[in-house]
């Protein structure tokens, strides 16, 4: 998954700093407005974030 390079690739790029990647992705439906959109988006990077950061969360709703 291209999420989870870009978060090793960080990793890496930061390591030693603290510096960590809190990704989050959704799937785009027919339908869908692009705020919802990015709702959903935001939501899945915040659930990353509380969950510790530095991992890739999806949300499919």
């Amino acid at each position: 998954m291209l999420t989870a390079r870009l978060r090793d690739a960080v990793a890496v790029v930061g390591a030693g700093s603290g510096v960590t990647a809190s990704v989050g992705v959704t799937v785009v439906r027919p339908g869908d407005e692009g705020g919802e959109v990015l709702r959903r988006a935001d939501q899945a990077v915040y659930r990353s974030k509380g969950a510790d950061g530095d991992r890739v969360t999806a949300l499919a709703r």
